[in-house]
């Protein structure tokens, strides 16, 4: 670069697309229509200043990627920012489409070369994830969802098969054990296999945790609001901190037991502010329910939500989830064999096989419930603690003073002593309107010793054996 090239991309890099602060303004708008990351977003939109500098500086055609072109396609929209952008540029920089006309092929084709050349001799190597089409669907979180499914599936067919010559195999041995006998000894293997597969789980979720900060773009990048999101799976905990933050600024007061006031003169410095005070009049005293589900919906609140709901449905289909998960599932298995195998000897004798049925209910609900586990504790805990210990070493200093990552540190015990109460009813409104998946799980599991355990002391014909 020249100097005077070197002042006019100083000059674009400063460029702010709005020139207040907007609750729906050109990033929250751009993040929000794509679902991208607030890295995403951010890295777009630099691209973008990068590829307009490139058209001021170049008497060629230059190309945009197809991220960079949806940045481009957006700021058509906002005339009046894209005509100061060109006033600095120094001329209009016109968006010509591809009419995927055979003739113009070879043009876009020159075009992209020229791009790419010029690129790297001002700012270096591009960034695959943003230039190389061949990473859009990455870049944008956009995943084929049937992955883990097809592999569920398969493993069930393959499971299936494995059942038939399992059972003329092992029958012989099966049937030769008595019912409280086979009940004692079933359970005593259940016994060390949960445990097992428990601590096995920790592994599992460590290794891919850390696998997954190593080579995905997203899980490297995330900011405090995403991981608030990830982590509950909703944006409830990211509005009540953003509600919770300006009361401890002053900006809003609670009124009472369950209200909230915005006072006059409050003075909002971030688009959280301006969300938060757009939803109420000033001066307006709302009941804290009512505030809540107003932000809940809005694009801001929304943003790290849908990115990281699309962020779960990527990892979950990647092939190594897909492996990790697949063998947790595939280590339950032959006890599950061996209780199916009882049951069908049962059932072809006439003997009774009611509370094998019920041992065979327990274990496949607490097999279910490890397995949600290992999901669970991936988004909630592994990922959340890992950034942690990246703050803490300094890896992550751009975190270390956020206020919502103080919130995901410290959780409800860094509210403010007088938002804490309006806080727990609403939040216990949400997870009771989610599916819990814990209540079912220990409920389960205590379940397994008290029904099978005092069932098989009688000794009675409800096993399948004689």
């Amino acid at each position: 670069m020249t100097e005077k090239q070197r002042a006019l991309w100083e000059t674009i890099r400063r460029f702010s697309f709005d020139e207040t602060i907007e609750e729906y303004g050109f990033e929250t708008r751009l993040a929000y229509e794509n679902k991208w990351t607030h890295y995403v977003t951010k890295q777009a939109i630099e691209e973008y200043k990068k590829f307009v500098f490139l058209a001021s500086i170049s008497n060629q055609m230059v190309s945009p990627s197809e991220i960079v072109d949806i940045v481009w396609h957006q700021h058509l929209i906002f005339s009046k920012s894209y005509e100061k952008l060109c006033q600095i540029l120094g001329k209009k920089i016109g968006h010509i489409p591809s009419t995927h006309n055979p003739h113009n092929h070879s043009v876009f084709k020159e075009a992209k070369e020229h791009t790419t050349t010029l690129y790297e001799s001002c700012f270096g190597k591009q960034n695959p994830y943003f230039w190389d089409n061949n990473y859009l669907d990455e870049t944008q979180l956009i995943t084929n969802d049937t992955v883990f499914r097809k592999r569920i599936i398969n493993t069930l067919i393959v499971c299936l098969f494995l059942y038939f010559p399992l059972y003329f195999f092992l029958k012989p041995y099966i049937i030769e054990i008595d019912n409280p006998a086979f009940i004692m000894l079933t359970l005593i293997i259940q016994f060390f296999l949960f445990p097992f597969l428990y601590f096995q789980m920790d592994r599992i979720v460590e290794n891919m945790t850390k696998e997954l900060y190593g080579t995905d773009l997203h899980a490297q990048n995330l900011n405090g609001a995403e991981i608030l999101c990830l982590r509950k799976g909703n944006n409830s905990r990211y509005v009540h901190a953003a509600v919770d933050n300006m009361i401890k600024k002053r900006i809003l007061s609670v009124e009472g037991k369950t209200a909230i006031r915005l006072g006059f003169n409050s003075k909002v410095e971030t688009i959280d502010e301006v969300a938060v005070g757009n939803a109420m009049s000033v001066n307006e005293t709302m009941t804290y329910p009512d505030l809540f589900h107003k932000l809940r919906v809005k694009e801001l609140f929304l943003i790290p939500q849908q990115a990281m709901n699309n962020l779960r449905e990527k990892i979950v289909n990647e092939k190594q989830f897909v492996k990790h998960f697949t063998v947790l599932a595939l280590l339950l298995m032959p006890v599950l064999y061996i209780l199916l195998i009882r049951l069908q000897l049962g059932v072809q004798r006439g003997k009774p096989v009611t509370f094998l049925l019920i041992e065979i209910g327990i274990y496949v609900l607490v097999g279910r419930y490890l397995l949600k586990k290992a999901y669970n504790r991936l988004f909630v805990k592994a990922i959340p603690e890992l950034y942690n210990i990246k703050i803490k070493s300094g890896e992550r200093i751009d975190l270390k003073d956020s206020w919502e990552w103080q919130y995901l540190l410290f959780g409800t015990a860094f509210y403010s002593h007088e938002f804490f109460p309006l806080v727990h009813p609403v939040q216990a409104s949400v997870d009771s309107a989610q599916s819990s998946w814990s209540s079912c799980g220990s409920g389960c599991s205590n379940s397994c010793g008290s029904s099978c355990g005092s069932s098989c002391g009688g000794g009675c014909g409800g096993c399948g054996g004689d």
